[in-house]
C-alpha cells in the first residue's frame, strides 16, 4: 500500500474514534503534573517570581485552589460528554446513524475532551507535592505548577464556550452537508486516482475465482503487493468487490488469470492467492470515507430521503441536501470516472479494482429524490436542473449518453399529470434542459474555450 494511502487509513481510524486524543491530554497532564514541581524545587528563584504575579499563597490556599480545578473540572467534563452524547442521539435519530461517525470525528470536541481530562490529570498530580512545614521537613507551594493550573482552569472556561458555540453551528443541517460535501470530494479524488487514459484491455483466459475468508465492509484494498505478486506470476487480478461493498465468507472477492497464457492456475496459486488477496482487502465494521466515493453520497442522501418522508414532510432541507449533491455531482461529471488500473513496466495490466461508474453515483444522487419527492414540484425541478449542471460541467462530453438515459429513466418516474398544468409544463421544460444539455456537443466545446481546458 502507498505510504499515503496507509496513513490515510490509520489518520482516518484514529480520528473517528473518542479516545485517541483525551488520553493523550491525560499521560500530557500527568507526566506535566509529575515534572514541573521538581523544577519548581529547582528554581527557587523563578518560583518565587512567578509566585509574586500569579499564585503566592499558603500550603491550605494552593491545595483549595488545585481541589476546586480538578472538582470543577470533572463536572465539566461530565457537562461535554453529556452534551456530546445527545448530539450524536440527535444526529442518529433526526438525520441518520450514517452521520455518527462525522460526529465522532469532530476535532474539537476531541480537543475540548483532552484539555478537560489533562487539566484534572495534572491538578491531582500537583497536588500530592504541596505539603506543610514540619518538624523534618519546610512547606512547599509549587507556585510554578499551581499558577499553571489557574491557567488551565481559565483555559477550560474558554474552551467550554468555544465548545458550545461550536456545537451549536454542528447541528445545522447546512454545516452537516457543508462538512459531508468536503469529506466526499475527497474520496472523489482517492478513489479515481488514474494515470492513464481509456479502458484497459481485459484477458479472456480461463480465470479462477478467490474467495472470502472475512466478513465486513471493504475500507481499503492495498493494491501495491498484489500488483508485485501479479507481476511476478504473471497474472492479471480482476476484483469484483468495490470499497464499501459488505463481503461475506465464500463470496468471490476476484478473478484471476495468466495474463499470457490459457493454462488455468493450480491449487496452489489458488491457495497462495486467497491468502494474498484476503490479507490486501481491509474490511471493517462500518463504510469509511477513505477509499468509498459512494458513502458521504449515501449520508446526504439519507438526510434527503428523511426530510421528504410523510412523518418529517421537510422539503426545504431535502432542497439543501441536492444543493450539495449536485455540487458532488458536477465534480463527478467534470472527473475521469474509471476503475482504479495498476500496470506494471511493461504496459501490462495486473490488477483491476472497479469502481462506481458516472451512471451508479448519479443514479444514487438522484434516484431516491425523485422516488420520495416526486410529487414535490420543487425537489423533480432541482433533481433535472443538477443533470442539466452535469452535462454542463462534463466538458469533455464523456458522459453524454449515460446522461441521456438517466434523463430518460428519471423522467419515467414523474407522475406529470399530478401537477397542475402551470406545474407540469414548467417540469417539462426541465427534464428537456436536461436532456438538451445532455445532447448538445457544442455546449462542450464553448465551454472548454471559455475555461481554457
Amino acid at each position: 500500500m502507498p505510504r499515503g494511502q496507509r496513513v490515510q487509513r490509520v489518520t482516518d481510524t484514529i480520528r473517528h474514534e473518542l479516545w485517541p486524543l483525551p488520553m493523550l491530554g491525560i499521560a500530557a497532564g500527568l507526566l506535566l503534573g509529575l515534572g514541573l514541581p521538581a523544577l519548581d524545587g529547582a528554581l527557587p528563584h523563578v518560583r518565587e517570581l512567578v509566585s509574586a504575579w500569579v499564585f503566592g499563597g499558603s500550603p491550605d490556599a494552593a491545595r483549595a485552589v488545585l481541589t476546586t480545578i480538578a472538582g470543577s473540572v470533572v463536572t465539566v467534563t461530565t457537562l461535554t460528554f453529556s452534551v456530546t452524547i445527545v448530539l450524536l442521539q440527535l444526529a442518529s435519530s433526526q438525520y441518520t446513524p450514517r452521520l455518527l461517525r462525522t460526529f465522532t470525528g469532530d476535532t474539537v470536541v476531541h480537543v475540548t475532551l483532552a484539555v478537560f481530562l489533562g487539566t484534572f490529570a495534572y491538578s491531582l498530580a500537583v497536588l500530592r507535592t504541596v505539603r506543610n512545614g514540619t518538624a523534618d521537613y519546610e512547606a512547599f507551594v509549587p507556585g510554578i505548577s499551581v499558577s499553571l493550573a489557574f491557567l488551565l482552569a481559565i483555559a477550560v472556561v474558554v474552551l467550554l464556550v468555544v465548545f458550545l458555540t461550536h456545537i451549536t453551528r454542528t447541528i445545522r443541517v447546512e454545516t452537516i452537508l457543508a462538512d459531508v460535501t468536503r469529506e466526499g470530494r475527497g474520496a472523489l479524488a482517492r478513489a479515481y486516482r488514474n494515470s492513464r487514459p481509456g479502458n484497459p484491455p481485459v484477458s479472456e483466459h480461463p480465470a479462477e475465482p478467490v474467495p472470502s475468508t472475512g466478513t465486513g465492509f471493504v475500507a481499503d484494498v492495498d493494491l501495491e503487493p498484489l500488483t508485485l505478486l501479479a507481476t511476478e506470476r504473471d497474472w492479471t487480478i480482476t476484483f469484483e468487490i468495490s470499497p464499501g461493498d459488505f463481503v461475506t465468507p465464500q463470496q468471490s472477492l476476484a478473478r484471476v488469470c495468466h495474463t499470457s497464457s490459457p493454462h488455468h492456475l493450480t491449487s496452489d496459486d489458488v491457495a497462495l492467492l486467497v491468502s494474498r488477496i484476503n490479507d490486501a482487502v481491509v474490511t471493517g465494521r462500518e463504510r469509511t470515507t477513505v477509499q468509498d466515493p459512494r458513502f458521504p453520497i449515501q449520508q446526504i442522501v439519507d438526510i434527503s430521503n428523511r426530510a421528504l418522508s410523510p412523518g418529517v414532510n421537510d422539503p426545504t432541507t431535502a432542497l439543501h441536501c441536492l444543493h450539495y449533491l449536485g455540487a458532488l455531482l458536477g465534480d463527478i461529471a467534470g472527473s475521469d470516472v474509471r476503475d482504479v488500473v495498476e500496470w506494471d513496466e511493461d504496459g501490462a495490466v495486473r490488477v483491476i479494482l472497479p469502481q462506481p461508474t458516472f451512471t451508479d453515483l448519479a443514479t444514487l444522487v438522484l434516484r431516491d429524490a425523485l422516488t420520495f419527492g416526486r410529487g414535490q414540484a420543487v425537489i423533480v425541478d432541482k433533481a433535472f436542473s443538477l443533470l442539466r449542471e452535469a452535462a454542463l460541467c462534463d466538458t469533455a462530453g464523456r458522459y453524454s449518453r449515460q446522461i441521456e438515459d438517466l434523463v430518460d429513466d428519471l423522467a419515467a418516474l414523474v407522475p406529470l399529470q399530478d401537477f397542475t398544468p402551470r406545474d407540469a409544463a414548467r417540469l417539462r421544460t426541465s427534464i428537456d434542459d436536461a436532456r438538451r444539455a445532455a445532447a448538445d456537443d457544442v455546449a462542450h466545446r464553448h465551454l472548454i474555450a471559455d475555461f481554457g481546458a
